[in-house]
């Protein structure tokens, strides 16, 4: 455990040494008996050493757990309110119960994984504007998470620089939540599965989103995955909004949701209205339409539009509705997010992975858009038919036309 905080910064460095013969980190366990003795020859109680603990903690530790690793994090955890040391002290020295009023409150809490260094400003800032769309449902807030994946290794200097790498990209995210000024929070972990990992800090902490990055579709297998091993369980089990941005230009920009009728398109449009406020714009709301005998293409495709938008809880002044027509869909929809910086597109459903993989919106827009894509999943599924029965109903049509 010393080692483990000499190398996180928050004891001396002089700790964090291994020896040249043996490969014990030798100054760390003769520090740790030397403490221990100690405390047994000087008879303090377990409450007694946490208290010792808060004031080391207080006085020197927590200004250095802004560039935490794995124990950092736990230290300040543990002091944090509901923390274990936290609970030990208050039951030494007593607390205030809080309010009522605090109590009730809950955060709007986006979970963004971070893992590469060249995309996570963009996810973060992403992830900080949906937040912010959604401060009336609570206190907007972040949970950037990196899962280092365990991997055999018997170099102990590979594996001090993976866990200065996850160090490094949890600080970076720390630093572009104080420029966008947001409230982050920060989870570390060493596993075999990353995804699950995932899935765990999102269940233990009621997230209402998940935003994390995408490198796009591969003609490759992935043993049957088809985003991927580590993504795969956080779409199929994460109960929440999840959404999935894979990054071809620096920008935001414009935005655009592709909507129909599918399950996830109020969700689809929630994301393009949210991500658009990154650069102070208005998202688009776009379907395409077949040409019919009987309906008007441009007039049903409005109709869509507005039901979904409905579904989503939007106002009219927050997007802007187009309507295309054509006899080629997949070409039709190219053509015209071709203009747009950012595209979100709905997930296909995840029985139909075979679809996903072979000839969908999805992978479509994916290998062609030029801009940035968001596959968007909802948590709150739209019932397929139930534009057709809104439709046929007179009553709901009146509220779609």
């Amino acid at each position: 455990m010393i080692y483990a905080m000499g190398r996180d910064g928050l004891m001396s460095d002089r700790l964090n040494v291994t020896h040249d013969r043996f490969g014990t980190p030798h100054r760390a366990i003769i520090a740790t008996g030397g403490v221990t003795g100690l405390l047994v020859l000087a008879g303090l109680q377990v409450a007694e050493i946490v208290a010792l603990g808060a004031v080391w903690y207080g006085g020197y530790a927590r200004s250095r757990t802004i560039e935490d690793g794995l124990l950092g994090e736990a230290v300040r955890i543990a002091f944090e309110p509901g923390g274990i040391a936290f609970e030990t002290i208050g039951g030494l020295f007593g607390r205030a119960e809080p309010s009522e009023a605090t109590a009730d409150t809950q955060p709007y809490r986006v979970v963004v994984p971070v893992a590469n260094p060249t995309t996570q400003r963009r996810l973060l800032r992403l992830a900080a504007a949906t937040a912010r769309a959604h401060a009336d449902e609570g206190e907007p807030e972040l949970l950037a998470v990196h899962v280092t994946e365990a991997r055999p290794s018997p170099d102990r200097n590979v594996e001090s620089d993976r866990l200065d790498e996850q160090r490094d990209l949890l600080t970076v995210a720390r630093g572009v939540a104080a420029d966008i000024g947001i409230d982050l929070n920060t989870r570390s972990a060493i596993a075999d599965e990353p995804g699950e990992v995932i899935l765990e800090v999102i269940r233990e902490t009621d997230a209402e989103q998940v935003v994390l990055g995408w490198q796009g579709v591969t003609d490759g297998d992935d043993d049957g995955k088809v985003f991927g091993s580590t993504l795969d369980p956080v779409i199929e089990r994460a109960p929440c909004d999840v959404a999935l941005v894979e990054f071809e230009q620096e920008t935001i920009g414009e935005s655009v949701a592709l909507v129909d009728a599918g399950p996830h398109a109020a969700t689809v449009a929630q994301r393009a209205v949210d991500f658009a406020t990154v650069d102070g714009e208005t998202a688009t709301l776009l379907t395409v339409q077949r040409s019919t005998d009987d309906a008007d293409p441009v007039k049903k495709g409005r109709q869509m539009i507005e039901w979904v938008a409905n579904r989503a809880n939007l106002d009219p002044d927050e997007y802007e509705p187009e309507v295309v027509v054509s006899e080629d869909l997949s070409s039709a929809i190219i053509d015209a997010v071709t203009g747009y910086d950012t595209v979100c597109v709905g997930l296909s459903e995840w029985g139909d992975a075979e679809r996903l993989e072979f000839g969908s919106t999805a992978r479509r827009v994916s290998r062609d858009a030029p801009g940035n894509v968001a596959v968007v999943r909802g948590r709150e599924l739209l019932d397929p038919d139930g534009y057709d029965r809104a439709l046929a109903d007179p009553i709901a049509a009146e509220d779609v036309t």
